[in-house]
């Protein structure tokens, strides 16, 4: 298949932008230059080959340009500015402030279209305001592209004028939540966020059991839901007569105002210039190119924003797409024996995930093993829910609210399908680099095979019962492997550092399928996400090693969704809101409360702990009571220990040293990696193996500590980090300590 001269350039365009943010040396720039002058002096085509050349430079200046923007707005970081913007976003409010996002056309007198969140307590603020605030403005609290500097204001906001277009955007979008939400249950939520995209209003479980099914996609506003919205409007054109010319302008407007309505998201936006472009073709009689239409909106959306190549949801777009024009006829071509319309549906659903699986294996690190045959049976439903919501949603303005129970029983049944694939022991399977090689080669093979088979034009093909029968096979034999370890014990401790930013947490599953969490972290909603991804229900026991809120701010969580079964705490008093509601938690719902003391042995299953520190007499007068108090566990199974420190200092080690049995084969650095803990002697008394630092990336406190790390690398350990490998995950079998990233 040639490719469109269009094609050619936005390819060209975004290899310049991915170079202009790798920031090429003198010597990149010779190579590019050099290869530049050859192409042109060899090629035939010589202005294709300049125009490709021109896209590539634009791309890469565009890169430049937006780096340099980056580097100047990184001065006020920290610092107390005057900004000027749009408001984008609806107003979350919150028993403290409100919170919304705006989009910056000026800081401190400067030009910027910088996105940034604003935390302000000033009434009546509502999207499509022109405002001025003053405040302090914070870097971002993680690399996520998620995440936005924050503005928390410290006077009262001016408004400056109004967007009405953005007004009524968001008007829309708050009348539309209002309606759906009256019922609070996931299904209703669920029919909002096919609508909007956002998933706030979704409970966790229901979020990881559609990440594992492979259907969250259905969320992630796109070609999909533009092509409903496409699909109603054309429905009015036959019932309305409508000049072709108008009947264009009507459609751009009308995909122009949905993508307003969920936020301009990257998927949509791709949706919306594909549409208005193969329409537009289609009503004038033009040829239509799918290749063509995908370009064009790679490369507006790159114009508008250059940084977005690089986010997971550009690429997931971008590749679905490509992978269901370039496979879908040619993978249905390999199947027999099945109905039409199943056939199709069956080669769509895999398409799809050719070229979207080693994506989401390397920017998730996970595959969900039911994603097609998730989809199969959930589409059909997803578009009656769609359907169904919109002339729900219309009737309700006539009072007809009754109506809404249709589409809530159709997500209901999606919700189930998710959960049902979701349920098996083995519904994903965790990828490391190496594999996401293989499957890109996989890929690779099966494109080239794919190939050839067309070339040949053979019979080769694959009977739908026999497809079927060897997924069956594949499913039990996995689910009874699964089992099976179970059952007859698997012998392995597992131990994994959870990644919750600045805290700790880390969670311990037995041989016996004992289950400990040592820790939570700072995040309620992202220790009890962790647990649920991880298919936890019961904790055989929760420690608390200290009242710090960066170690116990989950366990209000835990403690209300999760069965368990008992409480180890140092019981060091600390007269704070939050420990308060732990200990009022345990006691509401009866649960075993041990006070960890030095000396006492704790035996879980077949995992053994033994609490080194505190002692019966708290130490006191030091830098800090509340860290030098922490409980100090040592884990022991088959002759290997590990050693959990809290946030422990030099005084509770200089303790310590004086009367216990240190050594550990992995250390849980102290109070994440401060350079007040961990010292040379007590990595001497330890001499652990490896040493785990949990620490948030890009954290306020400049942790972990150069002189820590030094110490460490002085004692031999090696280290590993959660900003760095995000969860960190160690086995124990009767072949080892082994330890993966």
């Amino acid at each position: 298949m040639r490719l469109p001269l269009i094609t050619k350039l936005s390819i060209s365009f975004a290899v310049g932008i991915i170079a202009g943010f790798y920031e090429l040396d003198f010597s990149g720039y010779l190579l590019v230059v050099f290869v530049a002058a050859v192409s042109i002096i060899l090629a035939k085509q010589k202005s294709i080959i300049f125009g490709i050349l021109v896209f590539f430079l634009l791309g890469f200046s565009l890169a430049y340009l937006q780096i340099g923007a980056g580097e100047a707005f990184k001065q006020h970081l920290n610092k107390n500015v005057t900004v000027k913007g749009l408001v984008i976003s609806d107003i979350t409010n919150n028993e403290r402030y409100r919170r919304f996002d705006l989009r910056l056309s000026n800081i401190d007198g400067k030009k910027t279209s910088q996105v940034i969140r604003v935390y302000t307590e000033s009434p009546k603020i509502r999207t499509g305001d022109y405002i001025k605030a003053s405040g302090s403005i914070k870097e971002p609290r993680s690399s996520s592209i998620s995440d936005k500097p924050a503005l928390f204001c410290q006077a009262q906001i001016k408004r400056l004028g109004t967007n009405y277009f953005f007004t009524a955007i968001g008007k829309t979008r708050v009348t539309v939540k209002k309606i759906l939400l009256r019922e609070k249950s996931d299904k209703r939520s669920f029919l909002f966020a096919m609508l909007t995209g956002q998933t706030n209003e979704l409970s966790i479980e229901t979020k990881n059991n559609l990440r594992a099914s492979g259907l969250t996609h259905l969320l992630a506003v796109s070609g999909l839901h533009t092509g409903f919205i496409v699909l109603i409007i054309f429905l009015l054109f036959r019932i309305i007569n409508i000049r072709v010319g108008y009947q264009l302008i009507i459609l751009i407007f009308a995909l122009f105002c949905y993508a307003a309505f969920t936020g301009f998201k990257p998927p949509v936006i791709r949706a919306s210039i594909m549409a208005s472009w193969l329409l537009a073709a289609y009503l004038l009689g033009r040829k239509r190119s799918w290749s063509a239409a995908l370009s064009s909106a790679a490369l507006m959306s790159l114009t508008i924003n250059p940084a977005a190549i690089f986010s997971p949801s550009f690429q997931l777009s971008y590749a679905a797409v490509t992978s269901l024009f370039v496979f879908k006829d040619k993978l249905g071509a390999f199947i027999e024996g099945i109905g039409s319309t199943l056939k199709k549906a069956l080669s769509i659903s895999a398409s799809v995930q050719i070229l979207t699986l080693p994506l989401l294996a390397y920017h998730f690190g996970e595959v969900p093993l039911f994603s097609v045959f998730a989809n199969v049976i959930a589409i059909p439903l997803a578009i009656v829910a769609f359907y169904s919501t919109i002339l729900a949603l219309i009737a309700s303005w006539a009072g007809l609210n009754i109506l809404l129970q249709i589409p809530a029983v159709f997500s209901a049944g999606i919700l189930k399908i998710a959960a049902f694939f979701n349920s098996f022991p083995v519904s994903t399977v965790s990828v490391s680099p190496v594999i996401v090689l293989v499957i890109i080669i996989l890929v690779l093979l099966f494109i080239y095979l794919a190939n050839m088979h067309f070339q040949k034009k053979s019979k080769f093909s694959i009977s739908f019962a026999s497809l079927l029968i060897f997924v069956l096979a594949f499913v039990v034999v996995g689910q009874l492997w699964q089992s099976s370890e179970s059952l007859l014990g698997a012998k392995q401790l597992s131990v994994e550092f959870l990644d919750v930013g600045q805290g700790d947490a880390t969670l311990l599953k037995g041989p016996r399928r004992e289950k400990i969490l040592i820790d939570s972290g700072p995040s309620p909603y992202l220790i009890q996400n962790h647990l649920i991804k991880r298919k936890v229900k019961t904790l055989d026991m929760i420690v608390a090693s200290h009242a710090d809120s960066d170690h116990i701010s989950g366990f209000a969580q835990v403690l209300a969704n999760f069965d368990v079964k008992s409480v180890l705490d140092n019981g060091y008093p600390k007269d704070t809101e939050l420990y308060r509601e732990f200990m009022k938690a345990i006691k509401i719902k009866k649960i075993k409360y041990i006070l960890a003391r030095r000396g006492k042995v704790i035996n879980v299953g077949r995992l053994k702990l033994s609490v080194l520190h505190p002692s019966k007499v708290y130490i006191e007068r030091t830098t800090s009571d509340d860290n030098n108090n922490s409980i100090v566990l040592n884990v022991n199974y088959l002759k290997h220990s590990f050693l959990f420190t809290g946030d422990i200092g030099f005084e509770a080690e200089k303790n310590l040293m004086q009367s216990q049995n240190l050594r550990a084969q992995v250390l849980k650095v102290s109070h994440h990696g401060s350079a007040l803990a961990t010292s040379q002697s007590f990595l001497t008394t330890v001499r652990p193996n490896f040493a785990v630092i949990s620490v948030g990336d890009g954290n306020r406190y400049g942790h972990p500590r150069p002189s820590l790390i030094n110490r460490l690398k002085k004692a031999r350990a090696i280290v590993y980090r959660t900003d760095i490998s995000s969860d960190i995950k160690m086995f124990v079998d009767s072949r080892g300590l082994r330890v993966y990233e």
